[in-house]
């Protein structure tokens, strides 16, 4: 199976996503969500740090194949869900609650970064590239050692998407 590359160029027009692809979203949504709650189930507990590792991150908004409406790619995915999570963890304790989180938002194509960071502006997280959201140009292979070193010496969780096998 050949996988044809998605094109970021058409600001106004993100590239279609198939059904195969906004079900892996699905599941890492449900996945983020329910990792949170475990990790942050004593109530005594003030905060999570966790480090997320996206290998192919693309430009962070698809067209429904479907249906052609706007969804959201994994590193809005992402995002989206601790911010929610967060607010919903706060909203149930009295003290302080924060998850403090660092984003790696890796992709080879120097477009699609580009395009991730116009939609990073639009969703409200502008302020927090290179602070908080890293956008890295190259493989997740050719990455991965300094990215490891970085991850380590920061300490707490990480979750890693890879990116897909080569053909």
């Amino acid at each position: 199976m050949s996988h044809k590359p998605y094109n970021w160029s058409n600001s106004r027009k993100p590239p279609l996503l198939q059904p195969h692809s906004i079900a892996k979203h699905e599941v890492i949504e449900a996945y983020l969500e329910r990792y949170i709650e475990v990790l942050t189930a004593d109530p005594r507990q003030d905060g999570l740090r966790l480090t997320i590792v996206d290998g192919f991150s693309g430009g962070g908004m698809y067209r429904h194949a479907e249906t052609g409406e706007l969804c959201a790619g994994s590193p809005l995915i992402f995002l989206d869900t601790i911010r929610r999570m967060e607010a919903a963890i706060q909203s149930e304790r009295t003290k302080d609650f924060c998850i403090d989180a660092n984003y790696y938002f890796i992709d080879s194509d120097a477009t699609a970064l580009a395009f991730l960071k116009s939609q990073l502006r639009k969703q409200g997280y502008g302020k927090l590239i290179g602070e908080r959201i890293f956008l890295l140009h190259g493989t997740f292979a050719r990455l991965f050692p300094g990215l490891m070193e970085v991850i380590i010496a920061r300490r707490g969780r990480v979750l890693f998407e890879p990116p897909p096998l080569p053909p």
